[in-house]
């Protein structure tokens, strides 16, 4: 395995986050403790949340059709008389958008939906904006509706961007260039010659279907192909890794969400390096109701990690789990590349194994039956919201980064 695969894999993920974790277990963090003795109390709450939710545990995953809300299902009527591959392949264009403009929108910035008639803020606000960009063809070169190709993303301004997410001076949002660039650089991936083979004619990102057909193992029982979500994974960070913008870069290849920690000395190449992959993970687990239209089943999804962002992070902070050494970091914002941020979100990563493991035994669930992902939706993320609420006026984070719209 080369030193950028080892940095790309999900274990090296875990490895490395544990490693910072049981670092701050052990009180030797610069920036926070660990309480372990939070962890029942959190766990609790995420399980009554999932109970409430899904009394009958038949949890969904957390991926990006969840954000569409009732919309989603106009989104599959749209596509209905599609073949499977290639209804499979438009609701990938449209999951994979969604997701590279999920960073935080900021608290303030909301967009008014014209079909279901109300505001709505932050990612469900971002989800439905992005579905009516996709929806309209306006990301198409052909203008057609729910597809998104190379030139269509290349063509993309700052201006049809805020026309599109309904940005003005009374309705701002955060990192605006950093969304458009990412989606731009997307459509400059999708152009390079290297990907004709897998993506041509249409230089679609949904061309990751056929990519994955090719790659997994053909079920005769279901008459569909499983891939593993590290698979799945592993073609997001190959086919678009690159489109990262300011990383660390690794024998001539950008690393994308893989940050430094001065001194971590952890065991392994590069051990000063933590990798996260948090958007190309949920992007991954976004894919999988899109891929099961295509005939691909996405299995071992428990594979992949929990998604270190502020949700997540700042239900480990509220529940009590972390605590800062100096509560003055706590007043000012944090640059993503800070090693403070990058700490939080390396134990974040690791606590969200443990939490996940005690509602697990709480709610008599096996790791089949409640895969990870679904407890994220059921959930920690959710969980992470609400006590927020409960903690400060407009629900914000109990810490926060000055995010540039490619990495939250």
């Amino acid at each position: 395995m080369s030193d950028v695969s080892f940095l790309r894999d999900p274990a090296t993920i875990r490895a490395r986050c544990k490693f910072v974790y049981d670092r701050a277990l052990r009180g030797e963090d610069s920036f926070f403790t660990v309480d372990e003795g939070a962890l029942d109390g959190i766990a609790a709450r995420v399980a009554d949340l999932t109970v409430s939710r899904f009394p009958d545990l038949n949890v969904p995953i957390h991926g990006r059709m969840r954000h569409f809300g009732e919309r989603a299902e106009e989104a599959r009527a749209a596509v209905e008389a599609y073949g499977p591959l290639k209804r499979g392949a438009a609701l990938i264009d449209l999951c994979v958008v969604s997701v590279l403009v999920d960073a935080g929108a900021g608290a303030s910035w909301r967009y008014n939906d014209p079909v279901l008639k109300t505001a709505v803020g932050r990612s469900e606000g971002l989800a439905l904006a992005s579905l009516d960009w996709v929806a309209s063809g306006a990301l198409s070169s052909q203008q057609t509706p729910y597809s998104v190709d190379a030139k269509g993303l290349q063509s993309i301004t700052v201006e049809s961007f805020k026309q599109a997410f309904q940005v003005a001076d009374g309705n701002p949002i955060v990192g605006a260039e950093g969304r458009v660039g990412l989606l731009r650089s997307l459509g400059d991936a999708l152009a390079e010659p290297t990907r004709a083979a897998r993506f041509n004619p249409s230089r679609h990102p949904g061309g990751l279907a056929g990519l994955l057909l090719g790659r997994g193992i053909f079920d005769k029982s279901t008459g569909h192909t499983r891939v593993t979500g590290a698979q799945v994974l592993s073609a997001i960070l190959e086919e678009f890794g690159g489109i990262w913008p300011g990383r660390i870069t690794l024998d001539g290849e950008n690393l994308g969400d893989v940050w430094a920690l001065p001194g971590l000395g952890a065991p392994g190449p590069h051990g000063d390096l933590v990798p996260f992959h948090k958007l190309s993970q949920w992007l991954a687990y976004s894919l999988v109701e899109p891929l099961e239209e295509a005939g691909i089943d996405v299995v071992e999804l428990d594979g992949l990690t929990g998604l270190p962002e502020y949700r997540n992070g700042g239900l480990l902070v509220d529940g009590g789990l972390f605590a800062l050494k100096d509560p003055a970091h706590a007043t000012v914002g944090h640059t993503v590349d800070s090693p403070f941020v990058v700490t939080w979100r390396a134990l974040t990563v690791h606590a969200l194994d443990l939490v996940v493991a005690k509602v697990r035994e709480r709610l008599h669930k096996s790791a089949n039956e409640l895969p990870l992902p679904a407890l994220l939706e059921g959930g920690t993320w959710l969980a992470g919201r609400q006590i927020a609420a409960e903690k400060r006026e407009g629900g914000g984070p109990p810490l926060t980064v000055i995010s540039d719209g490619t990495v939250f």
